[in-house]
């Protein structure tokens, strides 16, 4: 079976390289060198023992026909849907999910018609008056259509849509023709299998815990609360709510259970509930790659085979890749992949290591052996999953979770339990619905425990960092040399060594890092929230914000609260609110959750907003100041001075922000907010403004602030974009980063960049 995994993992590499790495017209040439390389090492025999031949012949063979399939599938797949591209057409297409919120309307995945025949799978964006379409449902609109392919952001080709399979990005105009079917389609089984199995759940469980039996079973997080969703992902747990190995193997161990030792009945009962249940959560790559390994375990005896990791997970990911060669860029695949490559590879070594000179020995200690193998088992299938999986997201997500592995160990039999009971309770809710409130009642402690622990723990001062200090990246790169030490050392110290000496530099690069903060008089992040604004100041021991919004693909508070506490911070001693915008103000709230803000600075301005009311009764609720800004008014943070100059506008709730000016010895950082090129105006004359070292580009770079007379006033160094990737806005306009060129500022953007660090004296930046 290596034989398929050499093959297979040829194919997958090269499919990586086409997609990430190469242009269409380069495919063809690396597909044919690969070509020519088989049949050069079958030429040279007597160069290479035959095994090494073989296996070398086998892994060219897969990389040419990968390199050649991601073009033959561009040209098949993506080439008509290329002629759609900024085009108004009568869609056609079968709805192939439910609908989802938008950021307006709603959007639903379709398999549309193609006008040269075939079909696509497109996300059609329609109005909220559509939001009770079933799967099967067939749509017809007039639709404005753009590839999906063409507008990755940050010129790249491919994006969060392609990877998913999503080509074809379509809005609705007008009226739409909706024709039911009379029968539900098979393909649409699946999918309203699993709305029965939600209503089920729903039945028998409530409150949080409904939520969590939601995502544990289904992999549906939409309904997590912010604060348990931000924990997750902090304490390196996101991956107990997204439908894997894990999951799959809980369903697996069930049916077992159920149906005895007879492995023939099981294989052919289990198998076709695997398959089904994957379609019904909408085939992610965790759950096929998970699903795969799975029915190739169950079938490796009947076949007379041993199963084998490596081979069903290339298979897996062939397989995958084959039907996409886009999803190689999708984060939770590389992720997924990851983790289960890093626990074949060391889990089983590590736990050896953890468990060498343990003897059973007889009553109470043997109970004690089971539990310690336990916990053994749990902390080295983690940190086995983490190898790989650890530059991801600190690559991605600028984050790496320390504490991880404490998590693990405290919530994993706890997951197992709340996903026996979330399933055999929704199945109950629909078939028993009376007695499956007791159901949900047993699951609800498991509930309540994991989300407990998991937000306790996602409290604690550096429970994750950020990756972007040099220490925290060189840390990294020493803990992975010494993984490698761990595996050359002998006895135990290839375990106690090594995982002191993590420890010991650990505590250093922290220690470092938190006091070379303090140093510098300003230092700024201007955060990646996307279309929206949040700016962490750190000056000495003090730490204020300007702004906590983003737009809906990114959580402006978590951010916010992420990094002030990944610096061991858990308290905001300033909020300053420019405005009340979304993109400005909605993730106060949420920042409000997780830290304490001694003071928050707003605007007073009518008419009174329902952000501005919620945003006041929670700062009632935690006992926060509040500041109401209607004449200049100064505060320290640290060593840094803020000037809040009022509204200065007479309408628009834009032109009746505050203005932000930061001082730190003769360094200075402006923050207009979204004023407009009159008020900027009105501005000049109001306020005695120096030349400024950085200046936050007005309205994330609109052609209507930023303008000329501002610039010149203030003559900035450095001028920080904070503005999305896919915004609509046409954010930022060439107009305003001509003029910011034209006073010889030098321009940095979160959309290209992410979160953009800049330290005073002398202005430095860093992403």
């Amino acid at each position: 079976m290596r034989k398929l995994a050499i093959f297979a993992g040829g194919f997958a590499a090269a499919m990586f390289a086409a997609i990430l790495l190469f242009p269409n017209m380069e495919r063809l040439f690396v597909g044919a060198v690969c070509v020519a390389a088989t049949v050069l090492l079958g030429l040279l025999r007597r160069l290479l023992p035959d095994k090494a031949r073989r296996r070398a012949v086998l892994c060219c063979v897969g990389m040419a026909l990968g390199m050649l399939w991601t073009d033959g599938y561009d040209r098949l797949f993506l080439e008509p849907v290329r002629a759609l591209d900024d085009t108004t057409v009568m869609l056609t297409g079968i709805v192939s999910d439910w609908p989802e919120e938008a950021e307006y309307g709603i959007k639903v995945r379709v398999r549309a018609d193609l006008p040269q025949g075939g079909h696509t799978d497109a996300m059609l964006y329609m109005d909220e008056q559509y939001a009770d379409l079933q799967p099967g449902d067939r749509v017809t609109t007039v639709a404005h259509c753009t590839v999906s392919a063409e507008h990755g952001g940050m010129g790249q080709a491919v994006n969060y849509n392609t990877a998913k399979g999503v080509f074809l990005l379509a809005t609705a105009y007008g009226e739409a023709e909706i024709t039911h079917p009379e029968r539900i389609p098979l393909s649409a089984i699946p999918a309203q299998a699993m709305r029965r199995l939600q209503q089920g759940i729903e039945a028998a469980c409530s409150g949080r815990t409904q939520s969590l039996v939601w995502a544990v079973v289904t992999g549906n997080r939409a309904g997590l609360e912010p604060l348990l969703t931000a924990g997750l992902k902090r304490v390196g747990m996101s991956h107990m709510v997204v439908v894997s190995g894990m999951h799959l193997a809980f369903l697996v161990g069930l049916l077992n259970l159920l149906l005895g030792r007879n492995r023939r009945l099981t294989a052919l009962v289990s198998i076709p509930i695997i398959v089904f249940f994957v379609l019904m959560i909408g085939c992610t790559p965790s759950a096929v790659r998970a699903a795969v390994m799975l029915i190739l375990l169950e079938l490796a005896p009947l076949l007379g085979r041993e199963g084998d990791t490596p081979t069903s997970l290339m298979l897996a990911l062939l397989l995958l890749l084959a039907h996409n060669p886009y999803a190689c860029a999708d984060i939770g695949l590389q992720l997924s992949f990851g983790a289960v490559a890093g626990i074949a590879l060391f889990a089983k070594t590590l736990q050896d290591r953890m468990t060498a000179g343990l003897k059973p020995g007889k009553g109470i200690m043997r109970l004690c052996h089971k539990v310690v193998r336990s916990v053994a088992a749990v902390i080295s299938v983690t940190l086995g999953a983490q190898v790989f999986t650890i530059p991801l997201s600190a690559y991605y997500f600028d984050t790496i979770s320390l504490i991880s592995p404490v998590a693990n160990v405290l919530c994993a039999w706890a997951i197992s339990a709340l996903f026996v009971f979330g399933a055999v309770g929704g199945i109950a809710g629909l078939l028993l619905p009376g007695a499956a409130p007791l159901i949900g009642m047993a699951a609800a402690p498991f509930g309540d425990y994991i989300y407990r622990v998991v937000t306790t723990l996602a409290q604690i001062p550096f429970a994750a960092i950020p990756a972007g200090p040099e220490l925290y990246r060189l840390w990294l790169v020493f803990v992975y040399l010494l993984l490698g030490l761990a595996f050359v050392l002998p006895g135990k110290k290839r375990i106690l060594l090594p995982c002191a000496m993590s420890v010991l530099t650990l505590v250093t690069a922290i220690s470092c890092t938190v006091a070379a903060m303090k140093i510098p008089p300003l230092q700024v992040d201007v955060l990646d929230v996307g279309q929206g604004q949040s700016v962490l100041l750190r000056s000495g021991d003090g730490f204020a914000l300007v702004d906590c919004g983003g737009d809906s693909y990114h959580e402006a508070g978590d951010a916010a609260a992420d990094r002030l506490m990944s610096f061991g911070q858990s308290q905001l001693d300033l909020l300053v609110l420019t405005h009340y915008h979304d993109d400005h103000a909605n993730g106060v709230p949420e920042l409000l959750n997780r830290v304490h803000v001694k003071r928050i600075a707003l605007p007073d301005i009518e008419p009174k907003s329902d952000l501005f009311r919620e945003i006041l009764a929670r700062a009632e609720q935690e006992k926060t100041e509040v500041i109401f800004i209607r004449e200049d008014t100064v505060l320290q943070v640290g060593k840094t001075v803020i000037n809040l100059y009022p509204p200065l506008g007479d309408d628009g709730v834009n032109e009746l922000g505050l203005t932000v000016l930061c001082s730190a010895q003769e360094q200075d950082i402006l923050i207009t907010g979204d004023m407009d090129g009159e008020i900027e105006q009105e501005l000049l004359q109001y306020a005695d403004l120096p030349d400024v070292e950085v200046m936050l580009a007005g309205h994330h770079g609109s052609k209507y602030s930023n303008s000329m007379q501002l610039l010149e006033a203030v003559r900035p160094d450095i001028a920080v974009f904070s503005v999305g990737a896919y915004n609509t806005y046409g954010h930022p306009a060439s107009e305003a980063l001509e003029r910011f060129a034209d006073v010889g500022a030098e321009i940095y953007r979160t959309d290209t960049m992410g979160v953009v660090t800049l330290t005073a004296d002398p202005w430095k930046k860093g992403a």
